[in-house]
């Protein structure tokens, strides 16, 4: 999931969510404790694409918590 959403893989995304055999939880964490949330907000603003804007739609849709914080107790708003 981390590689799919940093790519902008929008459909790689919406597979691992929507798949009966994954099932992919959203709020997978990383080691630093990152969500996938995280990650696709943290994309320098002159490197996203629209897939990216997709990546975080699907997320959002499929149960992916904004209010969710990293080791360092930020939300996805205040990386």
């Amino acid at each position: 999931m981390s590689a799919a959403v940093q790519t902008g893989a929008a459909s790689v995304v919406e597979f691992l969510l929507t798949s009966p055999d994954l099932k992919t939880d959203p709020n997978v964490r990383d080691s630093e404790q990152h969500t996938p949330l995280h990650l696709v907000c943290g994309i320098p603003r002159e490197e996203l694409k629209f897939d990216h804007i997709r990546c975080t739609q699907l997320l959002l849709q499929h149960g992916a918590d904004p209010a969710a914080v990293d080791e360092d107790g930020l939300t996805r708003t205040q990386l």
